[in-house]
């Protein structure tokens, strides 16, 4: 009977012991309304073959009208095939109907059908009604996908949301950050991530690193200078060092090679930008323009030798455009180690450019409301190490003498100190 359906012998192999148990009839049906009511691909069918065999083909034939009701595509359904074959109907309609209600978006229900599969309807009702109590916004709790509804509880959720809301959280900030919170951390752990004074020491120090990572974005305590005071301030209340505040927040996750260059700066007396990737102040632009262009050039024509991406143009534009937008933070927290600051700049902005060319997106590279094109978790990181990529052609001060540009190298630059003007006034 499988051979009618042309099942591969290797996917049979790896399901006999379910298959001999299993009513023929009944499987030929399953397969049957697969395969040629809802076009499911025989691949996806294979590799699920398993739970497909023991699965009821009048409730697959219920669950599967109200995926194409709701416009979900096949692929999507293919990737969850196992759990959707015994799904729940009702269950899986009372979530979509609740998701669309709410106006989460499309895009989002269709990547996250695993979540909708397993999730009780009842409690993602629960949730939502939680939000609206306290003055959230469903959809832009959710705009990263669903994965909330997996492990989250309504209860717990209430208690993360007060406990932000009684610290001053803002809304906006809490809407963006709570499903991450609710899915790794439990209520107690988040109202120990607002204590004054942390008593016993975490058990879990990668975790109480991130969570000082987070309550930092909570609090809006990043992009800002600190001096070393500030700084040991902040580490007594949680108990860490000022190194480790260095290592795992301020050059988390890539620049932790750069921890005694900044310990360093403090020590003498100097100040650290803490927070994300940011532009280039306006004053170091217009006194280092001509190197900055010089530096873009180099990355550029490295790039593309090492990825064989042909248009270098393109790619010198991009990267003057990473180089003036996201390396502010270099440029203050390096400037006084030259070779340091240009190995970090040069790593730096090689990540950024081969995430572009990774995900086909070069022309949304620099977008800040695209989650898709951060670079690491929240685009903290300062440098890789310094070793990474050498330069070659660049003197170790960068103090080399003025080059002559060509018109087309000028109106690049020209153009990208334009876009950073136009970022501030608007």
């Amino acid at each position: 009977m499988l051979s009618l359906y042309r099942i591969s012998l290797e996917a049979i192999e790896n399901s006999v012991s379910i298959l001999v148990k299993g009513n023929p009839q009944n499987i030929g049906e399953m397969l049957r309304v697969l395969l040629y009511e809802y076009q499911i691909s025989k691949v996806a069918i294979e590799k699920a073959l398993y739970t497909v065999s023991r699965g009821n083909p009048e409730r697959a034939r219920k669950v599967f009208s109200i995926l194409h009701e709701y416009k979900i595509e096949n692929n999507t359904i293919e990737g969850c095939l196992s759990v959707l074959v015994f799904g729940d109907s009702n269950e899986i309609e009372n979530t979509l109907k609740t998701l669309v209600e709410n106006g989460v978006d499309r895009v989002i229900i269709n990547n996250s059908l695993y979540a909708i599969a397993i999730a009780k309807s009842s409690e993602i009702y629960d949730i939502f009604d939680k939000f609206q109590k306290h003055g959230l916004v469903g959809a832009n709790v959710l705009k990263n996908g669903l994965s909330l509804f997996v492990k989250g509880k309504a209860d717990d959720i209430e208690k993360i949301i007060l406990t932000l809301q009684n610290n001053g959280v803002r809304n906006e900030i809490i809407e963006k950050e709570l499903s991450a919170i609710a899915n790794s951390c439990t209520p107690e752990e988040v109202e120990e991530m607002f204590s004054d004074n942390i008593e016993r020491e975490p058990k879990n120090r990668n975790k109480h690193y991130l969570n000082i990572r987070r309550y930092m974005i909570l609090k809006e305590l990043n992009g800002r200078i600190y001096n070393k005071e500030e700084i040991e301030s902040l580490c007594a209340q949680k108990r860490i060092t000022v190194r480790e505040f260095i290592s795992e927040i301020v050059t988390y996750p890539r620049g932790r090679d750069f921890t005694d260059i900044y310990y360093k700066k403090l020590e003498a007396g100097g100040t650290l930008y803490v927070g994300g990737a940011t532009e280039i102040d306006r004053d170091y632009q217009e006194k280092h323009g001509e190197e900055l262009v010089q530096l873009s050039m180099r990355i550029a024509s490295r790039f593309a030798r090492i990825t064989a991406y042909n248009d270098c143009a393109e790619l010198q534009s991009m990267a003057l455009e990473i180089i003036l937008t996201k390396c502010g933070n270099l440029t203050y927290n390096l400037s006084h180690d030259i070779e340091s600051l240009r190995a970090a700049m040069i790593n730096k902005t090689i990540r950024y450019l081969y995430s572009a060319i990774e995900k086909r997106d070069i022309n949304s590279l620099t977008n800040y409301g695209n989650v898709d094109n951060y670079i690491g978790q929240i685009d903290i990181p300062v440098a890789d190490n310094v070793q990474t990529f050498e330069d070659e052609g660049l003197a170790s001060s960068i103090d080399y003498k003025k080059a002559k540009f060509s018109e087309i190298e000028t109106q690049v630059m020209q153009c990208m100190v334009r876009l950073v003007e136009e970022r501030r006034s608007g």
